[in-house]
């Protein structure tokens, strides 16, 4: 089973996840708090990147 894949952009955070729920979680927070972009990588090879500012479009 291939994992989603949420890595930073700027320091060597990251984690692997079996389910794109904890992996988004983890990258927003990790850009809100942070500050950081993360890129976020799925099983099919499909990949999109968080920023710092995306949870703010949100509301």
């Amino acid at each position: 089973m291939t994992p989603w894949t949420a890595r930073c952009e700027r320091c060597p955070a990251g984690e692997r996840f079996l389910a794109e729920r904890p992996a988004r979680r983890w990258a927003e927070t990790h850009a809100r708090h942070a500050r950081h972009a993360v890129s976020l990588e799925a099983p099919s090879g499909d990949s999109a990147v968080v920023s710092p500012g995306d949870e703010a479009d949100r509301s």
